[in-house]
């Protein structure tokens, strides 16, 4: 209402208030007087009824005395003659009626109105539509019978009547004058605003200050107008000075507009300078990476001693976080540039937090501290969201823990978030016992190349780049962050992310869940921490179990348990204890007659050169370093309770466990023009299990497609005739107009941060992998995108993977890379010839021919075609190990790509004279080269 009222014109306020108050005092005048007429009319009535009542009562009195009814009658007839009396009777004190007189009322309870106290009483009664009087009879002082008279109320409500439809004209009329009166007064009000506001309009509209407003009165109006007048004449003279420093101004912006376009232009470029630094870090970096990763893991492949293995994983895994290393700074130029993006991908949990731990676990093995995992039973084995990023996030963590712990424990921790609604909340933490942080230090966490105290910087190091990143990473994953610390007594890191159950990933395949049911075992470990979840991990399995905080409380319940005839099948001894260690502890078991049969597992935070062999000449089976995959050592309980193992004299180690790799049954299309990474890829797809079909180009790869029904198609961007993303628009198009299932199309490029992945984003490709690659990341591709077509079989024995192939001389200057080589080799496959010598020979019979057609390119200055041929023998070269030659090659490319050929001549030599220095070394690679 009072929105309403605020919306109406000033002149119709006017009005509701003059005739809102006009009406609310014709009303109250109305309301009074009928009030006022009923009140009247009842005390009239009831005074003339009472004076009847004493008239007829003294004439009655005789009367009743001597039960004279006819004189009685007489009486009572006289009240007939008055319109309004409805009833009269005599009564005698009793309530016996005497005589009585009723007009003709239809349908009327009779009642005796002695009964009625009220009337008795008060002698009077009011109803709704009569008047009761009670009289009562009295001779010397004594009541010998009551007179009743009923007038009706007719006349009262009829007079009433009329009263109202007069007042109602009257106030109508009022209403009507009071209308009349308020439109032609309230002109004295609005007349001179409406002027006013007509004037605002046309300034408003016209932007004309010379117009006035004329003051027709010298009251508050007149004021007003008076005002806005000067108001205008003010306005008037500020724009005249305005307008001059308009002009003014405005040659100045042009000025600082022209200059404004001129930085833009170098920010611009400073932009692309910048991206292209990146490009070049990332590719120049990862290359001798990718070197020293992709031989660990081929020597790996071979046979090794275990402390061979230990310092070769210790390798692979510094390695691995030198690389993420890079991937943060990298990383943290997407963030700030927004180009970050957040994959969706089904993973093993579980299985993710394992990895993590495995891969952290020497550095807090050499600092001498307790590394547990401890992973509710109730997670989801599988789930969504981007386990990449949930590693780089848990690693980041738990190396700070590690970094700032000197002694003590670290704890990893997965469980399920408070909020259990979908999507699943998953919260990590990880917790240490280190030098811990005030709350005024905790304020400088998560924030861009800093730490808590800058004194810390100086003793442990870091960038102090990972718990930005950390918190930027989660927030972008819709997660949270934060922190509980005291100084001195440690920290606790956790974060929580939504996530989805999902179905189709694997793990490592394990015995069934109840084949240790029913078997005893004794924890004997000084940490409770890792006594807790060893038990709570037997449990899980059907095993009962005792613990022990030290060698004497074990050994103790282990003879208790014999005595109690409920020996211990088994126990799991910690390496390191005080006072007695758990060599110790196995020796005097295995020495004792009545305990030497019970099987004895080690669990050990520092895995120290020779340990395993002391263990074993103690007669434990089962060697394990912490943290230990819930898997690897069910697997490892499963080999030693169940199988051959506990009878044999060979040591279960996590390295003798049987391991799996994965096999996919697909079949896949390759389109890549360059015969080198063809061969490399066709390997990799092969030695995974795919039936491949080979395209040279985009126009064969679309007419394959359509053709034929693939699991997935790994599309090269830069082809000839028809290039990937012109062949990807044709197949969606195919899918679109044949209602066919989606196909998922990969691309293959060999640029790493030229904005390539949005490009194959948008031309409908599903995933991308830059240039050169492995097998693992063709298998995560695969396991990502056709996880129904994945099978596991068990992985080689190192002694199968042996070939006779010569090991490869040191290179002069370094000009092949031994990592690239020993790539292809692994791709390898039984009875087949060999992989490696077969693309060196296409390499070697298509280069010149390239190489050629690229200097006539270049003498006739046709920039598309150098760009196309160094594109294709920069990854080709790349994946034989060429690096310099492909750094060269790279550098023409761009030169092609930004059409400046400058140069272009003296590099065209340059990359000759280096593939002339890289040919011999790579016959001598051929499994039937010939030295000459």
């Amino acid at each position: 209402m009072k929105t309403f009222i605020q919306k109406l014109p000033i002149r119709h306020k006017l009005n509701t208030i003059i005739l809102g108050i006009t009406s609310t005092i014709l009303l109250l005048s109305f309301i009074i007087a009928m009030v006022g007429q009923w009140q009247l009319y009842q005390r009239n009535a009831l005074q003339e009824l009472r004076s009847l009542a004493n008239v007829v009562s003294v004439n009655s009195t005789a009367a009743l005395m001597f039960q004279d009814k006819e004189a009685l009658n007489r009486n009572l007839m006289s009240l007939a003659s008055k319109t309004t009396i409805l009833k009269s009777a005599i009564y005698q004190p009793n309530g016996t009626t005497v005589v009585k007189h009723n007009k003709i009322v239809t349908g009327e309870k009779q009642y005796n109105p002695l009964e009625i106290p009220e009337l008795v009483q008060r002698g009077h009664l009011i109803n709704d539509h009569h008047i009761d009087v009670l009289q009562p009879l009295i001779v010397d002082g004594e009541k010998i019978g009551y007179l009743y008279i009923e007038s009706s109320m007719h006349e009262l409500y009829m007079m009433l009547l009329k009263t109202s439809v007069y007042a109602f004209l009257i106030v109508i009329g009022g209403l009507i004058c009071a209308v009349f009166l308020a439109n032609r007064l309230q002109l004295f009000v609005t007349r001179p605003i409406n002027h006013l506001v007509e004037t605002i309009k046309q300034v408003a509209q016209s932007k004309d200050y010379g117009l006035r407003v004329q003051a027709e009165s010298k009251d508050e109006l007149g004021l007003l107008a008076t005002g806005f007048n000067d108001m205008l004449g003010q306005i008037q003279l500020r724009d005249e000075y305005l307008e001059d420093q308009v002009h003014e101004r405005t040659a100045q912006l042009q000025k600082t507009m022209n200059r404004a376009v001129v930085l833009a232009e170098k920010a611009q470029e400073a932009s692309k300078a910048k991206s292209q630094f990146l490009a070049n870090m990332s590719h120049e970096i990862r290359t001798p990476m990718n070197g020293v990763l992709g031989m660990a893991e081929m020597v790996l492949e071979t046979e090794l001693s275990t402390e061979q293995r230990n310092s070769i994983e210790t390798i692979r895994t510094s390695g691995e976080s030198l690389l993420t290393l890079i991937n943060d700074i990298l990383d943290f130029s997407k963030i700030e540039a927004g180009k970050l993006e957040i994959e969706s991908i089904n993973f093993n949990l579980p299985g993710l937090v394992d990895d993590v731990a495995q891969m952290m676990a020497h550095r807090a093995h050499a600092k001498g501290l307790e590394l547990i995992v401890d992973i509710a039973a109730d997670l989801p084995a599988s789930v969504s969201a981007d386990p990449s990023r949930i590693r780089q996030v848990l690693t980041n963590l738990l190396s700070n823990a590690i970094k700032f712990t000197d002694q003590g424990e670290v704890v990893v921790q997965a469980r399920k978030g408070e909020d259990r609604t979908d999507p699943l909340q998953i919260c990590f933490s990880v917790s240490d016992t280190g030098i811990g942080m005030s709350a005024d230090e905790q304020g400088n966490l998560f924030q861009p190349f800093s730490q808590a105290d800058e004194s810390t910087t100086r003793k442990y190091g870091g960038t102090g780049l990972g718990l930005a990143i950390s918190r930027q990473l989660v927030e972008i994953m819709g997660g949270t962050i934060s922190c509980r610390s005291n100084h001195g007594q440690g920290s606790e890191f956790w974060f929580n992310l939504p996530m989805k159950k999902s179905t189709g990933t694997r793990i490592v395949a394990k015995a069934p869940a109840d084949e240790l049911k029913g078997f005893r075992s004794l924890i004997i470990d000084d940490n409770a921490t890792n006594r807790q979840l060893l038990a709570k991990q037997m449990m899980s399995w059907g095993v009962e179990q005792s613990s022990a905080a030290s060698g004497i409380e074990g050994l103790t319940l282990l003879h208790q348990a014999i005595a109690e005839k409920k020996p211990f099948d088994l126990v799991i001894l910690d390496m390191h204890m005080p006072n007695m260690d758990g060599l110790e502890v196995a020796r005097l078991i295995k020495k004792d007659t009545n305990l030497s049969e019970t099987k004895l597992v080690m669990l050990t935070s520092v895995g120290i050169r020779g340990d395993a062999q002391l263990a074993k000449k103690a007669g434990i089976k089962i060697y394990l370093t912490k943290p230990v995959r819930q898997i690897d050592l069910y697997n490892s309980l499963v080999a030693l309770m169940k199988g051959d193992q506990a009878q044999g004299d060979e040591l279960i180690t996590q390295y003798s466990l049987e391991k799996e790799r994965p096999c996919f049954k697909a079949n896949v299309l390759l389109a890549e023009d360059n015969m080198v990474n063809q061969q490399v890829a066709k390997g990799v797809l092969r030695k995974l299990g795919c039936q491949v079909d080979l395209a040279m180009n985009g126009s064969e790869a679309l007419s394959l497609a359509e053709e034929n029904q693939y699991d997935i198609i790994f599309m090269d961007c830069q082809m000839p005739r028809m290039d990937g993303y012109e062949a990807t628009g044709g197949i969606r198009q195919h899918e679109i107009t044949r209602g066919a299932e989606r196909t998922p199309i990969i691309a293959l490029t060999a640029n790493a941060l030229s904005g390539d992945r949005e490009k194959c984003l948008a031309a409908g490709m599903d995933d991308y992998i830059s240039k050169p690659f492995g097998q693992d990341r063709i298998a995560k591709i695969l396991e990502t995108w056709i996880p129904g077509n994945l099978q596991v079989q068990p992985q080689q024995t190192p002694e199968s993977l042996k070939r006779a192939t010569p090991p490869m001389e040191g290179s002069q200057n370094n000009l092949i890379d031994p990592a690239a080589l020993e790539n292809i080799r692994s791709l390898q496959t039984d009875g087949a010839d060999d992989i490696l010598t077969r693309i060196i020979e296409i390499f070697i019979a298509d280069t010149p021919g390239q190489l050629l057609k690229m200097r006539q390119a270049v003498k006739h200055k046709e920039a598309s075609i150098i760009r196309n041929i160094a594109h294709s023998l920069k990854s080709s070269s790349a994946n034989l190990g060429a690096t310099s030659l492909s750094a060269l090659l790279k550098d023409m490319e761009e030169k092609g790509r930004q059409n400046y050929l400058q140069g272009a001549e003296e590099l065209i030599n340059r990359i000759e004279t280096e593939f002339n220095l890289a040919l011999p070394l790579l016959r001598m690679e051929m499994v039937n080269h010939e030295p000459s």
